[in-house]
């Protein structure tokens, strides 16, 4: 009996080591495609019902701006067919995006796509882990988000939103007049704060517009006292009659909460309502607080 419980108990702790990081990890369905957020990483699965051969991956491969010369690996660490291209593309502020395509074969024998992206850095262990829970249909119903707004389950915390906001992507919440968010859950919050300079750097080199001023200030993020990078991005003439506003005030923050370390982008236009007493938006006020 010890010796069964023993074999059980080392199983389950296997388990739950190659899959922890199901904690931080959640998961969207739309439009016939699979959303995936964790670590940053932006994530999309896409099924096709064509059989795994080489003419229907190169039409695939097109698809995806994959060229006959980009180097196709496969990962023999999985028990199914698979194809791994890696693209990067660099662009201002010495930042770069990292395209990371896992072609495999699925279940029915067909085509499936997971797309990573992530800005900078990848992390090749958790890419092979999340394709296998993927192609396995390892990946626990409760990861997955209602499409539903009119609240969020903030990672422990459920919130009321009313029925003034919508997804615009995955872990993004837009809210007109209201303010918008996006977040996501980290392994290691240090990565978490380099994600929060990269984002910045990113509004920077928009061409749309620059960042007027930037200062860092204190705040309450879901009750945990710390530090938020602010800036106010500023239109040019052009962009703001299409947009609708002349400027945008962004809170970039990093923390750890509840137990997850969490990177958070909190942003309002100049045409938003704004409370005179908080200084935020209506979205906002239910996260943080200005100290």
């Amino acid at each position: 009996m010890r010796l069964i419980f023993f074999i059980l108990f080392g199983f389950s702790t296997v388990f739950a080591q190659e899959n922890d990081f199901l904690d931080r990890l959640s998961v969207m369905e739309n439009n016939g495609k699979t959303w995936y957020n964790i670590d940053g990483y932006s994530i999309t699965k896409e099924d096709f019902d064509k059989d795994f051969n080489e003419r229907n991956l190169k039409r695939i491969y097109r698809k995806h701006g994959i060229k006959k010369l980009d180097v196709k690996n496969t990962i023999n660490d999985f028990d199914f067919k698979n194809f791994h291209v890696v693209k990067t593309s660099e662009f201002a502020n010495s930042l770069k995006q990292i395209d990371s395509y896992y072609f495999v074969e699925n279940e029915e024998g067909e085509i499936s796509v997971i797309w990573f992206i992530r800005v900078n850095n990848n992390d090749f262990d958790l890419e092979k882990k999340m394709v296998n829970a993927i192609a396995h249909n390892q990946i626990p119903k409760d990861k997955y988000v209602s499409m539903k707004t009119d609240s969020v389950d903030f990672w422990g915390r459920k919130i009321a939103l009313g029925n003034n906001c919508n997804w615009t992507f995955l872990n993004t919440l837009q809210c007109p007049y209201f303010g918008e968010v996006n977040w996501s859950i980290y392994k290691n919050l240090d990565q978490a704060k380099i994600d929060n300079d990269n984002q910045l750097l990113m509004t920077k080199s928009q061409k749309m517009g620059k960042i007027i001023s930037e200062e860092e200030v204190d705040i309450l993020f879901e009750n945990v006292r710390t530090k938020a990078k602010k800036a106010v991005f500023k239109l040019n003439r052009v962009t703001s009659i299409f947009a609708g506003g002349k400027s945008l005030t962004i809170y970039y923050i990093a923390e750890r909460v509840r137990d997850k370390n969490v990177r958070a982008v909190f942003s309002f236009w100049d045409t938003d309502e704004i409370n005179p007493a908080t200084k935020l938006s209506p979205l906002l006020e239910k996260f943080i607080e200005l100290k």
